[in-house]
């Protein structure tokens, strides 16, 4: 018998995040499991650095086992619920994933909805943003995250005090 020969093993470990809030708060189901895989696959195949994906039609086919149609259709669905942004550039289509959380007040009711474009090399200095931002309404210096996080539908409870000392917003500051 021949001496077995030594290969270089190789396991792809990189990884990519999906917010537990993508399937708690019912975005998972809303989009139904066709839409939620091609956004993972397309979500795989983005540049940690450039946060841009630009994998191919067929090439999502191969990964999912999905029609072409449907494929087509989902993406369209992603689009319109604000989780891909499609662009052109050639023949070819590159995606930005968006990210989006909604933010619960203290007594977990929905108040405002938080979104900003994936780029996955910051997802935890972002959160760390986004925290930050919720806490203390400032954005922490020194920040490597993208400096743009859009809230929707925010929604401010406003109470007004009878000892004459003027208007209260939650504590926030003015």
């Amino acid at each position: 018998m021949p001496p077995m020969s030594r290969q270089k093993l190789h396991a792809d470990t990189t990884w990519f995040h999906v917010f537990r809030a993508f399937v708690f708060g019912g975005d998972c189901a809303r989009l139904g499991a066709y839409a939620t895989t091609i956004l993972l696959v397309v979500k795989a195949h983005t540049n940690f650095d450039t946060g841009f994906a630009f994998p191919s039609i067929e090439t999502i086919v191969k990964s999912t086992g999905i029609s072409k149609r449907q494929i087509i259709n989902s993406l369209k669905t992603l689009e319109e619920a604000g989780y891909l942004i499609k662009s052109k550039r050639g023949r070819k289509n590159h995606y930005r994933i968006r990210e989006r959380i909604q933010v619960l007040d203290s007594t977990h009711r929905p108040t405002a909805v938080a979104s900003w474009d994936y780029l996955p090399m910051a997802v935890q200095d972002t959160c760390a943003q986004l925290k930050s931002f919720l806490l203390t309404g400032k954005i922490p210096e020194g920040s490597t995250a993208p400096s743009l996080v859009y809230i929707e539908q925010l929604n401010l409870n406003f109470q007004v005090v009878n000892d004459g000392t003027g208007i209260q917003n939650n504590g926030a500051s003015k």
